[in-house]
């Protein structure tokens, strides 16, 4: 069995963290600076104003938008769980969940329970069809938001609402297909091979 150089890992998880961050860095910049927003302005033609719906905005960003680390999260695992271990999963989720402002450690401890599992699946699919992939990984984003949900409502924490929440679930699993494919194509990460390495098959 080829074993993956460590150094190759370091390089991966550098690279995880940089990416996580990022996204983190994109989700907590003001409103005005928002990516949506911008967009939004670009496509009405003109700026919107401090009074234009600004909650539905909030909301908009805050859940109508995938949840794209819990994507790659997803995407790498399945292709090279070695490149993101357990333990690096449960620290970038727990400061995301500091960041911004979730409670601390509840979706980061639902995120390893979901990702663990498809660590676990990760050997058995990689010579099956993505379309068996896709829809175990779809399961456990919903599910993912599911248990989020209910330990919410469970623990006495504000919960959040439940339509949203699905259907950033829903815009996360329509993302996933992208997200393997530019893991494959700009960072090189293919699934792991019977004996180790990375597989030269033409697979997202």
């Amino acid at each position: 069995m080829v074993e993956t150089p460590l150094s190759q890992k370091l390089g991966y998880w550098l690279l995880y963290i940089c990416i996580a961050c990022g996204i983190v860095v994109i989700q907590l910049l003001p409103l005005q600076l928002s990516p949506i927003r911008l967009f939004s302005e670009l496509r009405l033609g003109f700026p919107l104003s401090g009074q234009s719906l600004p909650s539905l905005t909030a909301s908009i960003r805050s859940w109508l938008t995938p949840d794209i680390l819990l994507a790659i999260t997803c995407a790498w695992i399945m292709r090279r769980p070695d490149y993101v271990p357990v333990i690096l999963v449960g620290v970038i989720f727990l400061l995301a969940d500091l960041l911004l402002q979730r409670p601390p450690g509840l979706y980061a401890v639902i995120v390893i329970l979901g990702t663990e599992f498809l660590r676990t699946r990760a050997f058995e699919l990689r010579n099956g069809f993505f379309i068996a992939e896709y829809l175990t990984v779809a399961a456990v984003i919903y599910m993912i938001g599911l248990l989020y949900f209910f330990a919410c409502s469970i623990t006495m924490i504000v919960r959040p609402d439940f339509l949203l929440l699905f259907i950033q679930s829903m815009t996360t699993v329509a993302l996933y297909p992208l997200v393997t494919f530019v893991s494959r194509a700009v960072f090189g990460i293919y699934h792991i091979g019977p004996g180790g390495g990375d597989e030269a098959r033409g697979r997202l």
